[in-house]
């Protein structure tokens, strides 16, 4: 009886995302079914096992979002050529990634190697603030490869589209406040920390 309903589940939402307290419209507690064949997974018959299996049940529905949220971070790479995913995105059915994307740096002690693996070989960003400040960083390199100094105005931007004006006067008035690490790497390179107006 579950497994005709799980059928017919599958067949209206084209997914297996049953919620544990989901009830059919006659009231069969189909939740409460797949949560039990998932914790009994081990004492269930091979033919039953099967069954599910060839169905395409999810046994378990934390590996499946995770790996949904990896294949849409995919895309998201795909069509912007970063992983620096806004922290409100939805994907254009819904899917939070954004929300996804949070979960993962701040879960990052909690994930597996292997998944930790698979998102740095896809380029992932586990510190956005980080990013941005190398970004600035070499965006100070090539402004000064083609311009002999460091002296930045404060509107210029890269070509493309690097606030590299508003970077440059953040470090200045933000020094006090920046790692000895990064004021040493600015120093040996010959950053401006006062302009002459």
């Amino acid at each position: 009886k579950g497994f005709s309903y799980l059928k017919a589940y599958k067949e209206e939402y084209k997914n297996y995302s049953v919620t544990i307290k989901h009830k059919t419209s006659d009231g069969y507690n189909l939740g409460k079914w797949v949560s039990e064949q998932r914790s009994t997974k081990d004492n269930l018959t091979e033919e039953r096992f099967q069954r599910l299996d060839e169905l395409g049940f999810v046994w378990d529905p934390l590996e499946q979002q995770w790996e949904e949220g990896f294949s849409y971070l995919k895309a998201y790479k795909e069509e912007h050529s970063d992983c620096l995913v806004p922290k409100r995105h939805k994907t254009s059915d819904g899917f939070n990634l954004g929300k996804w994307v949070q979960t993962q740096r701040g879960r990052k002690d909690n994930l597996t190697p292997e998944r930790i693996q698979r998102l740095d070989v896809l380029g992932f960003v586990w510190d956005p603030l980080e990013q941005q400040w190398e970004e600035g960083f070499s965006c100070l390199k090539a402004y000064k490869e083609e311009h002999s100094d460091c002296l930045v105005p404060n509107k210029h931007k890269t070509s493309d589209g690097f606030n590299l004006g508003n970077w440059v006067s953040f470090q200045r008035k933000k020094k006090d406040k920046l790692s000895p690490e990064r004021v040493q790497r600015l120093d040996e390179f010959g950053f401006v920390w006062k302009v002459n107006k």
